[in-house]
């Protein structure tokens, strides 16, 4: 009788992100960087034209737990000067490794929130990332004297911290040019910012066999009116969003699978791909239908003996 229980959660669970939808899939094929590559750190003094900020989810388990897998900077820091045994130091610098040129080095950032699972928290460690961020705009500026273009790397509710800053208004608002939501929480109180001129570009992924995503309860916190209780894998359409559904080598993903080093190696191509599908729509005078769906379906071209390693 139990087993019944949890199979029929489950099976919520499973559909509560899920709407009718007409599928348009794509099939891409990639060769993964071998780990000694990724491992060869670039120059950090090249000149890169965005500030890439990656911006992680809740922390649901205690500190003593996977300490480096979970352990976070506080605030806004560049990612050379955090300690490289932690699996935050890892993604930036494949991320780097990866592609030099659009993920530079010495522009790539970490910020760190309290993780706490809750609508305030989220706000709060909005306004701390608005006004940190500012200031390392004006840094830039100094060193460069034009203006950086911002990216912004979220997984899970790192995106609602993200999404958040489009509640903060001032004389000189930000502007995100890229926005890279990994399996972010579809939810009422931060969906609607997704529409804010302050974010340009908008590239979502998710997958069907996240239950984490949908699974945080939205529906029971403290508000007024109602609410769905979980929440949903994909944002309202349009102009500027891309949403894909992602499979890595016919297999759909885990919440855990969306920050392990193997997808982080190929996340600048598969936003690349994203792009140029986006592009392509829009030079065919295509409408974007709430109700298509982008499949995209990665397929991986490595040995095994080309299997990632930590980088030391």
């Amino acid at each position: 009788m139990r087993n019944r229980y949890l199979i029929a959660l489950l099976s919520i669970l499973f559909f509560a992100g899920c709407k009718r939808t007409k599928l348009i899939r794509e099939k891409l094929y990639i060769k993964i960087p071998i780990a000694s590559n990724l491992c060869n750190k670039p120059a950090m003094n090249e000149p890169c034209e965005y500030i890439t900020v990656w911006i992680h989810g809740t922390k649901l388990t205690p500190r003593a737990i996977l300490p480096r897998i979970f352990h976070t900077p506080n605030g806004l820091i560049k990612a050379s000067s955090f300690d490289g045994q932690y699996h935050l130091r890892t993604i930036a610098d494949t991320l780097s490794s990866a592609d030099p040129v659009q993920y530079g080095s010495g522009y790539m950032f970490l910020f760190g929130w309290s993780g706490a699972l809750g609508f305030q928290e989220r706000v709060e460690a909005a306004k701390n990332l608005y006004t940190q961020l500012k200031q390392v705009i004006k840094a830039y500026e100094l060193d460069h004297h034009k203006k950086p273009k911002i990216r912004l790397i979220t997984h899970s509710h790192g995106g609602n911290v993200a999404l958040n800053l489009a509640k903060i208004k001032d004389d000189c608002p930000l502007n995100i040019d890229e926005l890279i939501l990994l399996a972010c929480p579809v939810q009422e109180e931060t969906a609607p910012y997704i529409k804010d001129s302050l974010f340009k570009e908008v590239f979502v992924i998710y997958s069907s066999l996240d239950l984490l995503q949908i699974v945080d309860p939205q529906g029971l916190y403290p508000h007024d009116g109602d609410r769905p209780l979980f929440s949903q894998r994909r944002f309202p359409v349009q102009d500027n969003i891309t949403q894909v559904k992602l499979k890595l080598n016919g297999h759909a993903l885990f919440h855990s699978d969306f920050i392990r080093i193997r997808l982080i190696s190929m996340l600048p191509q598969i936003i690349q791909h994203m792009r140029t599908f986006h592009d392509k729509l829009a030079c065919n005078c295509q409408a974007f239908d709430e109700h298509d769906q982008h499949i995209l379906a990665i397929y991986t071209q490595q040995t095994k003996k080309h299997r990632h390693k930590k980088c030391l």
